[in-house]
């Protein structure tokens, strides 16, 4: 079976279909990363998969009409050819804001698609009512288990990472895309000074001083020397793979501090370090959160997440997070995923055939 993925791999940082895309390989799946293929050689492939509908153009914040277009003629030339059309729900919408036009071009891939990949009910029963001529599935968000080893005791961690062990430390990682969610944990921070607790937030703030935008310059300075002075470190470029194990190594309990999110890659990471999540209560993070045992919390209220931040440290005391990384390991490996999203593909190119 030969699948495509209609990505530029050099614009995506995100390792997930690299990493799934590699298991599928071991499988005997033929898989190829590659947006050319996608406008030039669609018809090499048994199933083309999306990902993120923005790859298509590069991560555009706008297109033309005449560009959603093009992709809905591309798309029915491929239906044509009797290849099969998948997609991944990472999310709903575009992360970053963009023009209706990009907003249009998911409607315009899942219109399309044959098969939907749900990392969670929540997605599913949205877009099932949305697009019910298509197989809906739910393959959870598999672990990077074959870049990330959890193995660094919290104390070696801190260490490396020079900040001190001696607090209670809440990691929120990954970059923050909003000032909304800065401001949460401001606020957070403000309420909890004297708790002994410490925020562990690397990309807290990565716009870069310097810009050709010269009128964001004095509020890019600003805002670098206040989260600086209000304590808070952080690091411009992202942050590589031994940073990254320290960080969770670090970690008593992990935050996600998105306002408005459907999954997180964090999720999963966390519980590979066995670590102790709490996240807001929304898309398929807060079904996954609650379903496990882990607390959840009214993004909007700050009271509630003082509350799960509370749970969360009485959980750590009872080995919760062993339990998450136990949990995580047998439903979440790469090979288990890989194989269940094997199984889907086989489902519908075999169903195709006939």
């Amino acid at each position: 079976m030969k699948v495509l993925y209609p990505i530029a791999s050099q614009t995506v940082s995100n390792p997930f279909v690299v990493t799934i895309a590699e298991e599928l390989t071991n499988l005997g799946v033929d898989c190829t990363i590659s947006i050319d293929d996608f406008w030039n050689n669609p018809e090499a492939y048994d199933l083309i998969h999306f990902q993120w509908p923005e790859a298509v153009y590069l991560w555009k914040r706008s297109i033309t009409k005449k560009q959603l277009e093009n992709v809905a003629q591309q798309l029915d030339k491929i239906k044509s050819m009797q290849v099969m059309i998948a997609i991944t729900c990472h999310n709903l919408k575009p992360h970053l804001t963009g023009d209706g036009n990009v907003m249009a071009l998911y409607d315009v891939i899942y219109s399309h698609c044959n098969l939907f990949f749900h990392m969670g009910q929540y997605s599913q029963e949205v877009l099932q009512k949305q697009y019910p001529e298509a197989k809906h599935v739910i393959v959870p968000h598999h672990l990077y288990d074959s870049i990330y080893r959890f193995d660094k005791n919290r104390s070696a961690a801190c260490t490396e990472l020079d900040i001190p062990g001696n607090k209670f430390n809440i990691l929120s990682f990954g970059e923050f895309r909003t000032d909304a969610e800065r401001e949460m944990i401001q606020c957070l921070a403000k309420r909890l000074d004297n708790h002994h607790i410490q925020f562990l937030v690397p990309g807290f703030y990565r716009e870069r001083i310097l810009t050709k935008r010269l009128t964001e310059l004095p509020q890019r300075i600003y805002k670098t020397l206040i989260y600086s002075l209000q304590g808070f470190k952080f690091q411009k470029t992202y942050v590589d793979i031994a940073d990254t194990v320290r960080y969770f190594c670090a970690a008593d309990i992990v935050l996600i501090q998105r306002l408005s999110i459907l999954n997180s890659g964090n999720l999963p990471m966390a519980f590979a370090a066995g670590k102790v999540v709490l996240g807001p209560d929304v898309g398929n993070v807060g079904r996954i959160l609650t379903e496990t045992g882990n607390p959840t919390f009214d993004p909007q209220n700050t009271s509630t997440i003082l509350l799960a931040i509370e749970k969360a440290q009485g959980l750590c005391k009872n080995e919760k997070g062993l339990k998450n990384k136990i949990y995580a390991e047998k439903h979440w490996r790469t090979a288990t995923v890989a194989q269940a999203v094997l199984q889907h593909y086989q489902s519908i190119v075999l169903a195709q055939s006939f």
